[in-house]
């Protein structure tokens, strides 16, 4: 069993006392990050976070981004002079305007443009006197007046903004950039060497420079150099001239990692004593703390990469030789390296950088990549089998668990007893030996139960039950119960329960229920008793009332002093305490009650198959099924309510079930552990990621101690906890729109807004929760508006993908939360614009409605003038035949001119000849002329003539 560089001692001494465990007491475990992963190359010399959350990480092959799953790879692009002017990453910076700037190893200095992507580049030219000194950038730094220090191989660069920079764009502002170049010279008051390796900032304003030569500090007013160097006869100066890191802490101490100097720490005469800061710095001493080789408290490696200062005051330190721990008040380090056979130890011990997220989680840069880890993540401690160590427990699966009078911590397994000494750490483990007859006689265990006289009574899979007087020497003897059809009956105890009176309760596989009277129990201590004479009941077809048939896995006897018993057939048989109390079922019968599973009804019991039982502080029985989840009995109404993994629970069967101080519910099931709040119904649910031996975990193999620690066992050995100590991740993590596919092809995101066309038909969005202490665990909500009218819970995937989006306005909104469920309920958002294809446009529909009214107004013209033409034609026709009329008319008042003037006037038809006399008849004109000679006449139609005139019109 191994936990790190921490002690197993100090770790279990920690554990069974009931105090608040701090950060310190529990061993880290490291999460890894190198090229499998997608990181461009394992050597990380720096890391730093930008203000929307994403983690930067600089390596000797390109700037990585990453989202907590993916990297995304920044590398130089030959003739693009907006990409990244080199691939050996040396430092990264963030200012306090949130601009990102990128010191490279061969390609001076970059700053980088979050709102298009591009980088701008600033290098050393000789012609130029306010270039950056040197093209290799060593160390970046921005003091507490927004100042940029640029540490190079030549020197210390301070960059000069120009005056009106609030008005100028960034590539403007870019292009105005001066430096201003200190470095070595023949005056004592310059910097002791040219290789600037690093820079930081005291309390009272004075900048502290670290070289390949020597330590440096000044004042950025005057910038005359006070220097630093190594001694062989100084007591109390620096050990080496090789400045690595430097650091000021929330004291005001000055804090040097050194190249085989170790740490040192600068001691300043009191302030009293000297008014004069430059004699009070020249009169400085050094503390410093090397590694002891007998001193386990010391300090790992005389070499110091990295410093970085917790909220506590703690230093942690990157060294040649793995993560150090630094309690400054207690002059005492703790050490973390790599372990090879400790897949969770550091994976190297070369660290060159350490940096702390806004979640709390420590960014290592190491030689094999990144190390993550969160102080208060893993607090579900482990305690599993390793073949490596005799002293480790004796198998991995672990079937019960039970605390004895000394605290001593009771391990059944596949193979082998073990008792686990919290004190020490020490586990002891006893098999079957067939030369000793004291021994087990069996190794596979199934149950254990330490009664009030601090018995140990341990049911075998096979081969029956076995007792023991605990001794606290750890001297053991087993003593073998009958099995036989005279004693137990069975060979396989799958279930061992004392009851409050005392009596001993003994469930079987197949074999019904066994009971032991207090006073049998009694007598039992007599090493030369082994016969059992037992109460036993049996499953009886016959008999409604009798006991259920198959294994016995739980019983619980409640506060009315009822005894519950769990099987996997039949559900759930109830004694009452009357018929608990019962000695003799022949004199008189027990009968037994039964809660079943029925299908057709919702409220009673979930699943046939019972694997625990719990009854919490207000009296209400809880049980764990299997396929069923976790059921509740109503006691007042007489039936149960069920929650399944549609409520939250990870997995529909519950091994085991305890209650915390405050109420809380755990529960062990197939996928993990589950905190359950019974009053809002409301899970939080636990994974490996959390530090679980396993998804798994097993029947019976739970305990709450003296003390109020949990452990619960599965199939990878045990996890050892205080509810108290398991607190959630609070932090909000910011969302973000990580990544954007069109048509397989990566668009950037610089902006919440995007433009696409119609014929791009496959849109893939992917989003971050950028939170990094389980980014696994992170989940999501998003939704596509007015595609979406709801939310879509897409768990923990990352990515929504569209295909053949209509053309329009859409809105992408994405919420996510961290690991332990908090949610951000803001997000973030992408509004997309479809463009429609040209005759989908506003300008084209208005170019055909134009069209369509030029089309009626051409048409209507043509129309009218076609009208205008035949009105014209019958104008000229109506002329022509007016004309005839006439011509016929004057023909006939020529013919008339020898007739004699008739008396009276009398129409005539110009066109029939036909004349109408007073009675209106018409007759032909030369008749009636005949017959009346002395009428007159005037022109006219007849109704036949004009309706025929009318007609050819």
């Amino acid at each position: 069993m191994r936990l790190h560089a921490l002690n197993i001692r100090l770790f279990m001494f920690v554990c069974i006392i009931p105090l608040q465990l701090s950060a310190q007491d529990l061993p880290l475990q490291f999460r890894h990050y190198d090229i499998g992963d997608g990181l461009s190359l394992n050597t990380v010399r720096t890391i730093s976070q930008d203000s929307k959350g994403f983690m930067w990480i600089g390596t000797a092959d390109g700037l990585n981004r990453f989202d907590g799953r993916t990297f995304e790879i920044y590398r130089p692009v030959a003739f693009d002079t907006t990409s990244l002017s080199d691939w050996d990453i040396s430092s990264i910076l963030h200012d306090f305007r949130g601009r990102q700037w990128v010191g490279t190893y061969n390609g001076g200095l970059n700053l980088r443009d979050a709102s298009t992507g591009r980088f701008y580049h600033f290098k050393h030219h000789r012609d130029f006197l306010y270039s950056l000194s040197h093209d290799s950038v060593t160390t970046l730094f921005e003091d507490r007046d927004h100042r940029l220090w640029i540490g190079t191989v030549n020197g210390l660069n301070r960059l000069i903004s120009p005056d009106d920079a609030e008005g100028l764009t960034l590539e403007s502002w870019a292009g105005q950039v001066r430096f201003q170049c200190y470095t070595a010279t023949p005056e004592t008051t310059s910097l002791s060497n040219p290789y600037v390796t690093c820079i930081t900032m005291d309390r009272d304003g004075w900048l502290w420079v670290g070289t390949d030569e020597g330590l440096n500090v000044t004042h950025p007013d005057s910038m005359r150099f006070i220097r630093f160097f190594c001694t062989v006869d100084a007591q109390n100066g620096l050990k080496s001239n090789y400045i690595r890191c430097l650091h000021c802490d929330e004291a005001g101490r000055i804090w040097i990692g050194t190249e085989y100097g170790g740490l040192s720490c600068l001691i300043l005469p009191e302030p009293e004593e000297i008014v004069d800061r430059r004699k009070q710095l020249c009169r400085a001493e050094f503390q410093t703390y090397l590694p002891e080789k007998d001193n386990p408290g010391s300090i790992s490696s005389d070499v110091v990469y990295s410093i970085f200062e917790d909220s506590a005051g703690i230093l942690w330190l990157g060294t040649e030789q793995g993560l150090n721990r630094f309690d400054t008040s207690q002059h005492r380090f703790e050490n973390w390296k790599n372990e090879p056979d400790d897949p969770v130890s550091l994976n190297n011990n070369t660290i060159w950088t350490i940096t702390k997220d806004h979640s709390g989680v420590y960014w290592l840069g190491t030689d094999g990549g990144i190390n993550t880890f969160h102080e208060k993540k893993h607090r579900f401690l482990k305690i599993q089998h390793d073949p490596g160590q005799p002293e480790s427990l004796s198998h991995p699966y672990v079937w019960d668990l039970e605390e004895d009078a000394f605290n001593f911590i009771w391990v059944g397994t596949t193979f082998g007893l073990n008792r686990f000494d919290p004190a020490t750490g020490h586990i002891q483990s006893f098999f079957y030996d067939p030369n000793r007859p004291c021994s087990l006689r069996d190794n596979n265990i199934m149950s254990l139960c330490v009664d009030r006289d601090n018995m140990l009574w341990v049911g075998l899979n096979g081969s029956g039950l076995d007792r023991t007087v605990i001794r606290e020497s750890g001297t053991v003897e087993f003593i073998h119960m009958d099995c036989t059809d005279k004693g137990l009956g069975s060979y396989y105890i799958l279930s061992l329960y004392e009851d409050r009176d005392g009596a001993l309760w003994i469930g079987t596989w197949n074999k019904g229920l066994c009971k032991i009277l207090p006073e049998e129990r009694h007598a039992l201590a007599d090493r030369s008793t082994t016969l059992v004479p037992s109460i036993r009941f049996f499953p009886d077809s016959n008999d409604p009332y009798s006991i259920s048939p198959g294994r016995i896995y739980a019983m619980l006897q409640d506060h009315t002093g009822a005894l519950w018993i769990a099987t996997d057939v039949d559900g759930l048989n109830v004694l009452s305490l009357e018929h608990v109390r019962v000695k003799d079922p022949a004199m008189e019968p027990v009968r037994f009650a039964h809660f079943r599973h029925n299908p057709a009804d919702p409220k009673s019991l979930s699943s046939n198959i019972v694997m625990c039982i719990h009854e919490d502080r207000y009296g209400d029985l809880w049980f764990g099924t299997y396929g069923g989840g976790l059921s509740h009995y109503h006691r007042q109404k007489n039936e149960f309510s069920f929650y399944n993994t549609s409520d939250g629970l990870p997995n529909n069967i519950v091994y085991g079930i305890m209650e915390d101080g405050e109420g809380y519910l755990w529960l062990s099931t197939n996928k993990g552990l589950s905190k359950f709040n019974p009053e809002t119904g409301d899970f939080h649910n636990f994974t490996v990621h959390d530090g679980l031996q396993s998804y798994e975990f097993n029947s019976g193999a739970f305990l709450k101690t003296h003390d109020g620690y949990m452990l619960f066992g599965g199939i990878c050995g045990f996890n050892f906890f205080h509810p108290g100590d398991i607190s959630l991740n609070t932090y909000i993590p910011p969302v973000v729109i990580s990544d954007l596919r069109v048509d397989d092809r990566t668009v950037p995101v610089l902006s919440d807004r995007i433009r696409l066309s119609y014929r791009q038909q496959l849109l893939s969005i992917e989003f971050a929760a950028l939170s990094y202490i389980i980014p696994e665990k992170n989940r999501y909500r998003y939704r596509m508006t007015p595609l979406n009218k709801t939310w879509i819970d897409a768990g923990s995937e990352y990515k929504a993908t569209y295909t053949h989006l209509s053309p329009g306005n859409y809105t992408f909104q994405v919420l996510g939360s961290n690991n332990d469920g908090v949610w951000n309920p803001k997000g973030a958002s992408l509004h997309i614009r479809i463009s429609p294809p040209f005759w989908q446009t506003f300008w084209f529909r208005l170019f055909l409605i134009l069209l369509f009214f030029g089309c009626v107004y051409l048409i209507y013209s043509i129309r009218t003038r076609s009208v205008q033409r035949l009105n014209r034609m019958l104008e000229k026709k109506v002329q022509e035949r007016t004309e005839a009329l006439e011509t016929a008319n004057e023909e006939l008042q020529t013919a008339l001119e020898n007739v004699n003037t008739l008396e009276g006037l009398l129409p005539i038809c110009a066109s029939c000849k036909r004349i109408r006399d007073e009675n209106g008849d018409w007759h032909q004109v030369d008749v009636y002329i005949r017959q009346h000679s002395d009428v007159r006449f005037s022109h006219g139609l007849c109704p036949e003539c004009y309706q025929k005139y009318e007609k050819e019109l």
